[in-house]
């Protein structure tokens, strides 16, 4: 079974609004396993990957937070960018809760790359929308220059697969009718 490193906890802000240093609802596949690490444990022969998952929509991808002209990466120790952007780190973009996702926040999560000076080819963006692989490169055909390296593009079912459970809980009476 193949093992892949996760640092969790490591991306901390004081309001926290739109993004979460953990998974998101992405599941683990059976053929993995998920060991997760600390800051303390990582070292430049160390493979790891650095989960963000997005909560809020504002300017989607939790680019930007509330007011603040600020991303995730502005949040991450600067050992955690430099291992990404020069040894065996990657970041992992979970969005997998929603599909829309627009030019706009290809172009803004690539000048964000940019300024940080982190390879494209180090970020996956895991997202429901099941044409975002076709959309992706659309946009790449149109912004070459910007899009040199390419982004891993991971499309997911987690609309259908949550439709699909909300329907089997109708069909067998089985749901809290309350609305919170």
């Amino acid at each position: 079974m193949r093992q892949i490193n996760i640092l969790l906890g490591e991306v901390r802000h004081e309001k926290g609004y739109t993004y979460e240093n953990d998974l998101g609802p992405l599941k683990p596949d059976a053929n993995f396993k998920l060991n997760e690490i600390n800051f303390s444990d990582l070292n430049d022969d160390i493979q790891f990957i650095l989960p963000i998952s997005c909560i809020g929509l504002n300017a989607y991808l939790g680019l930007y937070d509330e007011g603040d002209e600020k991303t995730f990466l502005d949040f991450t120790n600067e050992k955690i960018v430099d291992l990404v952007r020069n040894k065996n780190g990657y970041i992992l973009i979970s969005y997998i809760q929603e599909g829309h996702i627009t030019r706009r926040n290809y172009k803004e999560l690539h000048n964000e790359l940019l300024n940080y000076n982190i390879p494209a080819n180090k970020v996956l963006l895991a997202s429901s929308n099941l044409n975002g692989k076709k959309q992706y490169k659309t946009f790449c055909d149109k912004m070459p220059t910007l899009t040199k390296e390419k982004i891993h593009i991971l499309e997911a079912n987690h609309m259908l697969e949550c439709s699909n459970e909300i329907y089997n809980h109708v069909l067998t009476n089985n749901y809290d009718k309350r609305i919170d």
